[in-house]
């Protein structure tokens, strides 16, 4: 049974701002024992408010009896980034966040930390 084309609506909040991602999804596709989980974050030419980054993702993912945490490394400062790793559950909800330091002379300097939620 493939799960290909199931996805999670993705929303990212800026210090309080929400702002949509298009296209943020996640595609949740059956491999082995587990799922593979896909996530297409594309941040566009505009990129981060700060330049930056961001850094240090993770990723917390959970279904009606079951959670999942797991680090899933960088997402580029602009343009699309692929966030992809397997777990054992299959889950029906996630909360992605990582911070994005700021760069001295670029963009509004300040430091952000960057929430991705369905």
């Amino acid at each position: 049974m493939s799960m290909v084309g199931r996805f999670f609506g993705i929303t990212v909040t800026f210090c309080g701002v929400l702002m949509s991602l298009a296209p943020a999804e996640a595609v949740v596709t059956p491999v082995g024992g587990g799922f593979e989980i896909s996530y297409d974050i594309n941040l566009g030419h505009r990129g981060t408010s700060n330049g930056s980054g961001i850094e240090d993702v993770f990723i917390f993912e959970w279904n009606a009896s079951q959670f999942n945490a797991d680090y899933a490394g960088d997402v580029a400062s602009h343009g699309l980034t692929t966030l992809s790793h397997v777990i054992d559950i299959e889950p029906t909800a996630a909360l992605v966040f990582g911070y994005a330091a700021g760069i001295p002379g670029f963009g509004d300097e300040k430091d952000h930390l960057y929430t991705l939620m369905n």
